[in-house]
């Protein structure tokens, strides 16, 4: 049967067989700028059927741009691995759209032609899937805010027949948007459980908000991470919140040799 897998999540990169399966990325608008800070699991599986979930960095810059990733950012003995696809074609010197449109096709193209290799199967009834999320800093010469971004890669098919849906939208203005496994946080706020913040609140008051929000749902969903990483992003530039060599360090995780199961269901 050929099914249609929406994205529903938050980003990532991973080795091995690693999917961001559960993640939460909140994006906060600041007076003259964006706060985008994701949760810090990843999770990866063993040969045993078993997953292990170890803290991951989530968020990557590159030039003038900050981006995160979800759902299966690797797939072994293909050419498909989503950070790098973004590291080698996204264009800084370009208009924005121009250089998000490029990322967009390398990725549709290298997804499609690794799932059609037929080295990876259906797990747990869902297609692979793919999710990005960028805020770029405006160019030289241009006015305004940063922007914010949504690509994502939908797969219909089933076994090597694949069809590849991309769409790439601007993310729409608002206080906070939230993506991914983030219903506990968006409960919290509409409760009034946790408050909301003025729109101009302290850089030191939205990490505070930060920290209860993830704790929320990490409480609330298997595979969320209790702290999060966390940059902002303005017209002078990008500022990590969290510890950048701390963030690099974390986005190395230990290589496993991807069970039999993961790729055959008979198994």
């Amino acid at each position: 049967m050929r099914t249609l897998v929406p994205i529903v999540t938050i980003l990532l990169v991973v080795s091995g067989m690693t999917s961001l399966r559960a993640s939460a990325l909140l994006l906060i608008r600041t007076p003259g700028g964006l706060i985008l800070a994701a949760d810090d699991a990843a999770t990866y599986f063993l040969p045993s059927r078993r997953e292990l979930r170890q803290p991951y960095c989530k968020l990557d810059q590159i030039d003038d741009a900050v981006f995160a990733i979800a759902g299966f950012s690797e797939i072994p003995d293909t050419s498909f691995d989503a950070r790098r696809v973004i590291r080698r074609t996204y264009d800084a010197s370009v208009p924005v759209r121009r250089a998000l449109a490029r990322v967009q096709e390398a990725l549709k193209q290298t997804f499609g032609e690794s799932l059609k290799a037929g080295t990876l199967r259906n797990y747990s009834g869902l297609a692979p899937n793919v999710a990005v999320f960028l805020v770029v800093v405006p160019r030289a010469g241009e006015q305004g805010e940063p922007t914010a971004w949504s690509l994502r890669l939908l797969a219909d098919g089933a076994d090597e027949t694949w069809n590849v849906e991309a769409q790439l939208e601007e993310i729409p203005h608002s206080w906070i948007s939230a993506f991914g496994q983030t219903e506990a946080m968006v409960d919290a706020l509409k409760s009034g459980r946790v408050s909301r913040l003025a729109y101009d609140a302290s850089v030191a008051d939205q990490m505070l908000l930060l920290q209860r929000l993830f704790a929320i749902q990490a409480a609330s969903t298997p595979g969320i991470g209790l702290q999060y990483d966390a940059v902002r992003i303005t017209a002078g530039g990008i500022e990590w919140l969290t510890s950048e060599r701390a963030c690099v360090s974390r986005q190395i995780l230990p290589r496993v040799t991807p069970p039999k199961w993961l790729f055959d269901p008979k198994e």
